[in-house]
């Protein structure tokens, strides 16, 4: 296999990419060899490990997506390097910032969510989503017995 090189792309590639990913953790090199017709990559490429996103002793790892539904419409993101990284591409610093800036009301205008309250996350090598606001109470459960 010949070295992985870095392209620059717009955002209207980034787009078409990111709407063909059939899952978080297929990259972007196999989403353009599927859509090329040139068949898999023939040595899997290991994403190097970033940060987690950590609040208040809530910690998760670079790589946990997370979904959440509000007026019948599914969103959803990627922790990567300790962001919260939306399907449009945007960073941000908290579940709330991420959830505020997708969710549209009925009306079409935007709204202000805590985000604690709606996402569910899967950890990387994970089959089970779990409601982040489970995770928050458990650990501050968990910190007031130790206190």
């Amino acid at each position: 296999m010949s070295a992985m090189r870095s392209i620059d792309i717009d955002f209207e590639v980034h787009k078409l990419l990111e709407a063909n990913r059939n899952s978080f953790s297929e990259l972007p090199n196999d989403v353009l060899r599927r859509l090329l017709g040139i068949g898999e990559t023939p040595l899997k490429v290991v994403q190097p490990e970033g940060k987690p996103y950590v609040y208040e002793g809530v910690q998760l790892p670079h790589g946990t997506e997370a979904i959440f539904t509000y007026n019948n419409v599914q969103y959803k993101a990627r922790i990567e390097d300790g962001f919260w990284i939306t399907e449009d591409g945007a960073r941000h610093k908290s579940p709330s910032g991420a959830a505020s800036a997708l969710a549209v009301t009925k009306s079409g205008s935007k709204t202000k969510l805590d985000g604690w309250s709606y996402w569910y996350v899967r950890k990387p090598g994970s089959e089970d989503w779990v409601f982040l606001n489970d995770l928050w109470h458990a650990k501050t459960a968990s910190k007031k017995w130790q206190d």
